[in-house]
């Protein structure tokens, strides 16, 4: 990245801190959770109302996670060759990504992330409902806009983490996939985490893309 001086380095610390905050905390206290699992229990379950480590995974996870995937994304927005229906595609995955992590933080889920329960955990669903299919469209945005540039290889795998995140979020409500509901978040989230560093690697170097 050469729009600023500023901006590498920026963008480096917020991913590093993207995927302690966003995977491994996540997966380290899901291993001391006895009564979670990364495969059957959604992500946010981890900081839900009376859950064991709820605050730590809620202040160094959640809300990390969604402050450092924005600051991310805006450093992608001020690359030089970015065009206006990639920056709206960044937007869009900024909010559904962001917004859906912040939602997690401040409307922390009811124990066992019931799809009924407090006003609160209504609340809850409701980010997380909006927050994928935001999501994902601007993700098909970006790999549309990328494509007009001829940025290749990176409109590619962000089309293909569109698909991934689509089917993610398509399958973890669907009810006869409730045992691995959390393997099909985190295919989505954690694609979507890689994806962001990778874009930097690619987009930094737009021969290569």
């Amino acid at each position: 990245m050469k729009t600023t001086s500023t901006l590498p380095s920026l963008f480096g610390a917020s991913t590093f801190v993207l995927l302690i905050s966003g995977v491994l905390l996540p997966e380290v206290i899901s291993f001391f959770r006895s009564d979670y699992s990364s495969i059957a229990n959604y992500i946010s379950e981890l900081g839900a109302k009376e859950a064991d480590y709820a605050l730590v995974i809620n202040i160094f996870g959640f809300l990390p996670t969604a402050l450092c995937s924005a600051i991310a994304l805006m450093c992608l927005w001020g690359l030089p060759f970015v065009n206006n229906m990639a920056k709206a595609g960044l937007v869009l995955w900024g909010i559904g990504l962001s917004v859906g992590y912040l939602g997690a933080f401040v409307f922390p889920c009811d124990y066992g992330c019931p799809f009924e329960g407090s006003s609160r955990q209504l609340i809850h669903n409701l980010f997380g409902l909006v927050a994928y299919p935001v999501g994902t469209l601007g993700l098909l945005l970006l790999a549309k806009g990328l494509k007009k540039n001829s940025i290749n290889v990176a409109s590619k795998l962000v089309f293909m983490v569109a698909i991934l995140t689509a089917i993610g979020f398509v399958m973890m409500l669907h009810p006869e996939q409730a045992d691995i509901r959390g393997f099909w978040q985190r295919l989505a989230d954690y694609s979507m985490f890689i994806l962001i560093v990778s874009l930097g690697r690619l987009m930094s170097h737009p021969a290569k893309a």
